[in-house]
């Protein structure tokens, strides 16, 4: 049932024998359970001054975020090349935003651990943001 949901939804770019798109799909899969358990080891054995209690939500946060744009760029790259550098620049905006929104909403509802919070946001943001320029670097020089 699933699997025809997506055939119908989704266009031949998003395929699992895509290379391309499988080999993101892995990487993001590997990237995210590598910063999740890394997140696990720094909240049980690391200073509780620097730690947010929502760390253990935001690999799988950045994992949806990251995908999501991905996919995004993959569909308009699909359907119409000429709008992939667009694509690419709007999505990186939006995403941007998405996590000004999240920042913002965690810090005022949340004002004891709004500190931690935006500092454990913020390395996430840079290692999720550096494994998506790469990627994107990538689909780019094979173009």
């Amino acid at each position: 049932m699933i699997k025809l949901l997506f055939i119908n939804i989704l266009p031949d770019c998003f395929d699992m024998y895509n290379p391309r798109f499988k080999k993101y799909l892995i990487n993001l899969l590997l990237l995210t359970v590598i910063t999740f358990i890394l997140s696990v080891i720094f909240s049980k054995y690391g200073t509780e001054q620097y730690v947010s209690d929502a760390i253990y939500f935001f690999a799988p946060f950045f994992f949806i975020i990251s995908l999501a744009g991905r996919i995004l760029i993959e569909y308009l790259r699909y359907n119409n090349s000429k709008w992939f550098s667009y694509s690419i620049l709007g999505t990186r905006v939006a995403k941007f935003i998405i996590y000004i929104v999240i920042v913002l909403l965690y810090a005022f509802n949340n004002r004891d651990d709004a500190v931690n919070f935006i500092l454990t946001f913020f390395v996430f943001y840079l290692v999720y943001t550096y494994f998506d320029i790469r990627s994107m670097y990538s689909i780019l020089k094979n173009d």
